[in-house]
């Protein structure tokens, strides 16, 4: 039946056909989209696969052309396996490489040495003859018997302190160094050698005594030096330097950057000869006669008390052999150069300073005052004159143990550079009879001081001694005693270099990569390129792809 209305027909006519040609574009448009994703598809997969058989990293190409799946499955098992290993190895010699190892190099060199500091201490701290002038518990320690002293060291029964007791104040401030106990056995902390006991309480007092005081009570360089020589050159007592030890009393150094040895043996060393006043030997503290004396490198601190040798009262010979050690700091290393010791403190640093002064501080934060079981002179560390005595003392005791057992840390470092010295000593009996009355008491008597020791101990002048008039009567046993010849000199002119170096350093480490990547994959720097370029293809073939979506 037709329709009664011609314009609507006309219009359902044209749009049925405007459908079909919509229907057809979208149909022609979906297969020209999926040809155009096959073509991006094809074009990606040609782009890995030339630059996959281009590629000198050794078995990818192989991946690709082979035909048959298992050579395929075979040459990617081997491929993966490969460089398995090689993460591993890297791995490992990545391992190697961050551990810094070091190692020692040992060299023999020859030339002209400067010659080392030298301190020496009369190993008898004060005088007899001032006895009187000391404190009554510095008398009481050196003149009391080693019996009565054994008697008064025992001790049955703890001596407990509670930190909760408001007469030990400080033992609440080891709690911030963690170090956290309800109740110290103080007995625990004392040394248990009387002997012992009684150096640490004499040094102690005599730390506490002014130096222009113990000069006047202990043994001087001037009752001490009869002659001094380096090279065949005269020196003197203005040549020294003076510094205190609580166990020893005054001590003397000798360094001067004129000393320089170029010729090795005892003649061209240092000479010194001393008078040791034996006579004036407290006893029992001091049950010897002798001296103390450590070489060390100049500007170091002398420990005197720790280091060093005894000699007795002879014709010493030390032969010196130098050893300059060299190590390494950061990343292969701890040591470190420290160069503010010498601006701060007025001397080179040496662990063994490092670790005193250390404790000097940690004394005067916890016990509020500055502690006397040091062998360093403490006016170089601190202006403080509080020194422990009472109770504080008790605190710097228990601070000193702490401290050695390792539960108070110290961050002391070895030195990057420091000289040692090592030491041969040999001695032969000095002085016999005849050149004691016909040399040394003639020397002696050229001084006042000493022509008044010689009377002293002998009974005579020195008139009657030079005249003959003595009628032999010269008690020269009691002189046997007094007099020390020292002869310090280089055995040779050589010295050890010991030294630290890298044993894999950044060069040996690319070195050994690029064997590893060699040997299991057959890589180069060229093939990393290559990585960088199939990178870039890829990042632009994505980007491209983004920006016509």
């Amino acid at each position: 039946m037709a329709s009664n209305n011609p314009q609507k027909e006309y219009y359902n006519r044209n749009m049925k056909d405007i459908t079909m040609e919509m229907v057809k574009d979208a149909e022609v448009g979906d297969y020209v989209g999926d040809k155009n994703m096959q073509k991006k598809r094809a074009r990606f997969k040609e782009i890995l696969t030339e630059h996959a058989m281009m590629a000198t990293v050794h078995g990818v190409a192989h991946i690709i052309v082979a035909k048959q799946t298992y050579k395929k499955i075979l040459w990617i098992t081997l491929w993966l396996l490969t460089v398995g290993a090689l993460c591993y190895q890297i791995f490992k010699l990545s391992s190697l490489f961050l551990s810094r190892p070091k190692q020692t190099s040992l060299d023999l060199k020859f030339g002209a040495l400067h010659f080392p500091a030298v301190s020496f201490c009369n190993i008898n701290p004060l005088k007899k003859m001032q006895l009187d002038e000391l404190s009554i518990p510095l008398k009481f320690f050196m003149t009391l018997s080693e019996v009565e002293l054994k008697e008064k060291s025992k001790r049955d029964q703890p001596i407990i302190m509670d930190k909760n007791n408001p007469e030990f104040p400080f033992l609440r401030k080891f709690e911030k160094y963690g170090i956290a106990k309800e109740e110290w056995d103080l007995a625990k902390n004392i040394p248990d050698n009387h002997f012992q006991v009684r150096n640490m309480l004499v040094s102690d007092l005599i730390q506490k005594m002014d130096a222009s005081e113990l000069l006047r009570v202990g043994h001087s360089l001037d009752d001490m030096l009869l002659h001094c020589s380096f090279n065949s050159r005269r020196c003197n007592s203005s040549d020294f330097a003076h510094f205190k030890s609580g166990r020893f009393g005054n001590c003397y150094t000798l360094q001067s950057d004129r000393f320089v040895s170029t010729v090795p043996g005892p003649s061209h060393g240092l000479t010194l000869m001393l008078n040791l006043d034996s006579h004036e030997y407290v006893s029992p503290y001091s049950s010897g006669h002798g001296l103390k004396l450590v070489v060390h490198e100049p500007g170091t601190y002398p420990f005197i008390e720790e280091q060093g040798v005894t000699l007795a009262p002879d014709w010493t010979f030390i032969s010196l052999k130098q050893k300059k050690i060299n190590r390494l700091g950061h990343p292969h290393g701890n040591c470190e150069k420290h160069l503010e010791y010498k601006s701060k403190y007025g001397i080179t640093y040496t662990r063994m300073a490092c670790e005193q002064i250390c404790l000097i501080t940690l004394t005067e934060d916890i016990c509020d005052c500055t502690t006397g079981f040091v062998s360093i002179d403490k006016s170089i560390v601190t202006n403080s004159t509080s020194t422990c005595s009472s109770v504080n003392e008790v605190c710097s005791l228990l601070v000193l143990k702490a401290q050695l057992k390792g539960d108070l840390h110290c961050p002391c470092t070895n030195p990057c550079s420091e000289t040692h010295f090592s030491t041969t000593v040999s001695s032969l009996r000095w002085p016999h009879e005849e050149y004691m009355t016909n040399e040394l008491v003639n020397l002696m008597c050229q001084e006042e001081i000493q022509a008044m020791k010689i009377k002293n101990v002998t009974g005579h002048d020195c008139i009657e001694i030079m005249n003959g008039t003595t009628n032999g009567s010269i008690n020269t046993e009691r002189l046997v005693d007094n007099f020390l010849k020292l002869d310090l000199y280089f055995e040779e002119l050589s010295y050890e270099h010991v030294g630290e170096v890298p044993a894999y350093d950044s060069v040996q480490f690319l070195s050994d990569i690029g064997g590893t990547v060699g040997l299991f994959v057959g890589a180069s720097v060229l093939s990393g390129v290559e990585l960088i370029q199939i990178l870039v293809d890829c990042i632009r073939y994505f980007m491209f792809r983004i920006m016509n979506k």
